[in-house]
């Protein structure tokens, strides 16, 4: 907010060093200047052009509200990031940068993953749980079953759901939980600090198998580390789970089968499959 008055005082400078320029506007150095500000600060460009030239409802505004913007944001980045980059540092966020070629090509999954991870059993003691999900912060866990078979993911915050529901008994059987009853604390899910058991209710257990996601993203430990990091950018994910380098082959999926004659083959082909 310290640029505005000085973009006032450059017009009015301006207005008094050429007496003949009278179409001079004090309010438009301001607001030219306001808009260097936001453009320095936030280091967006098209957008803040866009709101500002809605704001005023001048279009021939739009020229130089972008250069300026363009300016201050080249000037800005010689200094400082951006508030919004400073945010994501001072959070401790795991954003990841656009450029990949900074990852070294020789490194492996196997090389940076965190080993052994954290489990939990298909039929988990509520005690267990609840012990697992206060000292950890992930914000899933990979579910296995008694022989260590890998059967998929479940979310932190669906463990939080399900022992506030109370989702446990003696044998881990309960009554399966709608899919509402997860989306209805959104966006402020439920954390184990507020969730209150006692004594009798962490000897019980708990059946994970219904809430699972059994077909989560997954890579080989020998994959290269640069292909991961592409996967994590363009599908947007938190985690990976890893598993062995020659997991058995049970079939190949092919762009063409995700056409949609393929898919209503497929369909037509299931349903009569499950006909008696």
């Amino acid at each position: 907010n310290a640029f505005p008055p000085c973009d006032v005082y450059t017009g009015e400078l301006l207005r008094k060093s050429f007496p003949s320029l009278r179409t001079v506007h004090l309010g438009n150095f301001a607001f030219i200047g306001a808009a260097a500000t936001l453009g320095g600060i936030t280091r967006m460009t098209i957008s803040i052009t866009v709101i500002l030239m809605e704001c005023t409802g001048e279009v021939t505004y739009g020229l130089p509200i972008m250069m300026v913007i363009l300016t201050a944001r080249w000037v800005a980045n010689h200094f400082t990031p951006g508030i919004y980059d400073i945010h994501v540092h001072l959070k401790n966020l795991p954003f990841l940068e656009e450029d990949h070629e900074g990852v070294n090509r020789q490194l492996l999954v196997r090389d940076v993953m965190s080993s052994p991870p954290v489990t939990l059993h298909d039929v988990e003691s509520v005690e267990r749980l609840e012990g697992i999900l206060r000292d950890t912060q992930h914000n899933a866990f990979p579910v296995v079953n008694g022989s260590g078979g890998f059967l998929g993911t479940i979310l932190r915050s669906k463990l939080c759901v399900l022992l506030k529901e109370r989702c446990f008994s003696e044998d881990g059987t309960h009554d399966l939980v709608p899919s509402e009853v997860f989306r209805r604390p959104y966006p402020r899910m439920p954390v184990i600090a507020e969730i209150k058991l006692d004594d009798k209710d962490r000897t019980l257990r708990m059946d994970l198998r219904p809430y699972i996601n059994p077909a989560p993203y997954t890579v080989t430990e020998d994959m290269s580390l640069r292909r991961a990091f592409v996967l994590f950018r363009s599908m947007g994910l938190r985690h990976l789970c890893v598993v062995p380098e020659r997991p058995q082959v049970t079939g190949i999926l092919a762009r063409k089968d995700l056409l949609y004659e393929h898919r209503a083959h497929a369909g037509a082909r299931s349903s009569g499959n499950a006909d008696p």
